[in-house]
């Protein structure tokens, strides 16, 4: 693994088998139960590409399939956080269940003013202004912030402060009107961000336009991941269920420095942000008093119905999709001792996404919550920009708003200066990449330094009952991870027997089943199907030879299906790698049937981080996809060709944790190959690199190690690890072989442990592993 209930794909929709397409001794017959159901056989629609039209591996592919997960978490619902934390913080104005609601969504955050300044280096100057970029302290221990600081040469008679803070296809120095090369993407849209740090200087302000992402990438359906899997190996050891508990001490650090510039203290604060940063904003102003107006650049939304559409999952970090619970009218009940403001711009690139969900229903809401709440109609604005205007009219009266909300009447409607006209961009300045890598490590030292995530245990000096016993706790400990979807349906079996919750069958209904290939006597079939114990469709490619037997074969789940499923069987376009090397196929060569659920490579990144945006603070990508490979148990166990007694599971690298965690939880998987596991994870999160790992690899850093030792003895692991992996990513640790030989020794079961290590790279090489494997 590199990296909506019933609902087919939309190129899989209305779709059948062709007749003659299938062997004989797969196809199904109408049966009920545990067994796979009718093939059905309507015409194919024309509509419907054919799976090897779309190209295996291929964007449109990916996409395609992609559909029903984004589907699934969009229905998924906005729901109350779990846990609690007490307020560290004076809570601004808000009733008893609003601040709940808040705190929990938050976490505590640090009370230490910081903003101390560690590094400043001056850019430019114009005959109003001047420019540095600045590195100062953030509130956690050993954190910084990097940012644009523009000052006005006049000391204003009402010193005020501004943080500006960007979103996801926006760098943050635009705020200035610059496009600096290197460091970011190329061909960003302009926004309403453009040159709002310079329109502020030029008004009296003291900006700071802060660097809130903590990654320099952008992926459009996912932005700042990184931030949520610092969050995650955060979590992991006990800190705070949320991204903002990372974030806000950031944004908190900065304002201190700011602050501390106009050396006044009770000077005013706005905050100006779009898109990521326009939530931020919101949330900043709801834990921070001192921020006394924020200025939104975008329209008022029905944020619930928004994210309950696949375009408003796909959109913004997945930490602030908290909007979907903390929504407009929430914040305006929340900040009604502030000055609120909305501006729509015409050159908004993310306008005609949000434009259906702009809602004149909930804008009077929000302004009624604002009022009953005590604010004055006086300090609430809205504007818009004609549809296509680019000289942003609006904007200019939201500034004019801000200056008279917080006691300057200088500003008597001034028209925008466009930021080419005030400060043209140093010639020899880039991105500043040093200083944001810099900043980014920072963090993942911070997060590295906080308690270990698991608890290491003498291993070499237990006994029988003593691995036993550890096998019940780590039953335990895994059960209250993944919730109830981990215990439905049966009682957890102990280590006498196959460990893992005693599953049932449960039924499958094949809708397509088409061949792709037929080579080196083994045929590969396209398999898309609807499994009762999943909401999601099973998808994959299923791999036989053609003249096996009924009951005779072993039926092998590969966990390897998301990254490069055309190369498990050697199919185009990316055909035999040295990384899978095509082990499907060899598999099934010799007589396995082996199927390969496809799982989009984004979903066990961000399906979490999602869910946990939406408020689910407990949540875990993890029971859906266990669910979901379970099902792929039922479709080998239904297959006449099978031996239900006679199932595997096969995963390399990051799907090596999958089909660990699998075979950990379905007591029908006789048998386990683990190969070149990414790292030790206990030891891989104490490094920098280990804290900013992915989410859901996060989420099994207390649990991996124990699942690995006691929950899959006394059935049948082979460990298969290359020379290559050694060093700094600790991926092959011979203590931890010498433990797993141990624990299978103790429990009577010795032959059924195998650690094979081969002379390549990061690969798995199934040919040396044959003699071994243990569904055979």
């Amino acid at each position: 693994m590199r990296g909506t209930p019933g609902v087919r794909p939309v190129w899989a929709r209305a779709a059948s088998v062709r007749a003659g397409s299938v062997r004989a001794v797969l196809r199904t017959g109408a049966v009920t139960g545990s067994l796979v159901a009718t093939v059905l056989s309507a015409q194919r629609s024309p509509a419907t590409p054919r799976v090897d039209s779309l190209g295996l591996d291929t964007p449109a592919f990916r996409e395609a399939t992609s559909l029903p997960w984004w589907q699934y978490l969009a229905q998924q619902p906005c729901i109350g956080s779990g846990g609690g934390a007490t307020p560290t913080v004076s809570a601004p104005r808000g009733d008893a269940a609003l601040d709940t609601l808040l705190w929990r969504r938050v976490g505590p955050l640090p009370r230490t003013p910081a903003g101390q300044r560690l590094q400043g280096t001056p850019v430019g100057d114009g005959r109003a202004y001047r420019v540095s970029l600045e590195t100062v302290t953030g509130r956690h221990t050993g954190t910084e912030v990097l940012g644009w600081l523009l000052e006005p040469n006049t000391r204003s008679a009402t010193p005020r402060v501004a943080l500006v803070l960007h979103g996801a296809g926006a760098t943050f120095e635009a705020a200035l009107g610059w496009r600096l090369p290197g460091g970011n993407p190329d061909g960003f849209a302009r926004t309403p961000l453009d040159g709002v740090a310079a329109e502020l200087v030029l008004r009296g302000w003291t900006v700071f336009v802060p660097l809130v992402s903590d990654d320099l990438s952008f992926w459009p359906l996912l932005p700042w991941l990184d931030l949520e899997n610092h969050a995650a190996a955060w979590r992991a050891r006990g800190g705070p269920a949320s991204a903002y508990a990372l974030v806000l001490p950031q944004l908190q650090g900065a304002l201190d420095f700011a602050v501390r510039q106009v050396s006044d203290t009770t000077a005013p604060v706005v905050v100006v942000g779009w898109e990521e940063g326009a939530s931020l904003g919101r949330m900043l102003a709801a834990v921070d008093t001192r921020v006394s107006g924020v200025l939104t650049l975008g329209p008022i939304v029905d944020r619930a119905a928004y994210r309950q559409q696949v375009a408003g999952v796909q959109t913004n970090a997945p930490f602030t999709h908290a909007d979907c619970r903390f929504d407009d009218v929430t914040v305006a009940r929340r900040l009604a001792a502030r000055a609120l403001a909305h501006v729509v711009s015409g050159e908004d690139p993310l306008a005609p996404r949000r434009a259906a969900f702009v809602s004149p229903r909930i804008a009077q809401a929000a302004k009624e919550a604002y009022r009953a709440a005590g604010g004055d109609s006086t300090r609430w604005f809205e504007a818009a920009d004609a549809p296509g205007d680019t000289t942003r009219p609006a904007l200019a009266r939201a500034l004019q708003f801000l200056a008279r909300a917080v006691g300057d009447r200088t500003d008597d409607g001034r028209p925008l200066v466009r930021s080419a006209d005030w400060m043209p961009q140093p010639a020899a300045l880039q991105y500043p990449t040093a200083q944001a890598v810099a900043m980014r490590r920072t963090m993942s030292r911070f997060v590295a330094s906080q308690r270990a995530c698991a608890v290491p245990r003498d291993v070499l000096a237990m006994s029988r009952g003593d691995v036993l016993l550890q096998a019940s706790r780590a039953q335990r400990h895994l059960a209250t991870m993944l919730g109830s979807a981990a215990r439905r349906g049966a009682a957890w079996a102990g280590a006498d027997a196959a460990p893992g919750p005693r599953r049932t069958d449960a039924a499958v209904q094949l809708v397509r089943r088409d061949t792709l290939a037929v080579r080196q006597n083994t045929v590969v079939e396209w398999i898309v199907a609807n499994a009762s114990r999943s909401p999601l469709p099973l998808v994959g490619l299923l791999g036989a030879p053609p003249d096996v037997a009924a009951r005779s074969a072993a039926g092998v789940l590969s966990f390897d299906g998301n990254y490069g499923l055309s190369q498990l069987f050697g199919l185009p376009p990316q055909g035999v790698t040295s990384y899978l090397g095509e082990y499907g196929r060899v598999l099934a060569r010799d007589g396995d049937v082996v199927f390969a659920p496809l799982v989009p490579d984004w979903v066990p990144r961000g399906a979490t981080a999602l869910l946990r945006g939406r408020g689910a603070d407990d949540a875990s990508a993890w029971p859906l996809l266990l669910e979901h490979y379970a099902a792929g148990v039922d479709l080998l166990r239904g297959l006449p060709a099978v031996d239900r007694a006679r199932i595997g599971a096969y995963g390399i690298s990051y799907a090596g944790y999958a089909a660990l965690l699998a075979t950990a939880t379905d007591a029908r998987i006789g048998g386990l190959v683990y190969s070149n596991p990414a790292a030790v994870l206990p030891l891989y999160f104490q490094t920098e690199v280990g804290s900013s790992s992915g989410v859901w690899l996060s989420e099994l850093c207390a649990v991996s190690d124990d699942a690995l030792r006691y929950l899959i003895a006394p059935r049948g692991l082979v460990f298969e690890t290359d020379g290559s992996d050694t060093g700094t990513n600790q991926r092959y640790d011979g203590q931890q072989v010498a433990e797993l030989r141990h624990i299978f020794d103790a429990l009577g079961v010795s032959a059924r442990f195998t650690a094979v290590r081969h002379d390549g790279g990061h690969e798995t090489r199934v040919y040396p592993l044959v003699p071994y494997l243990p569904w055979r």
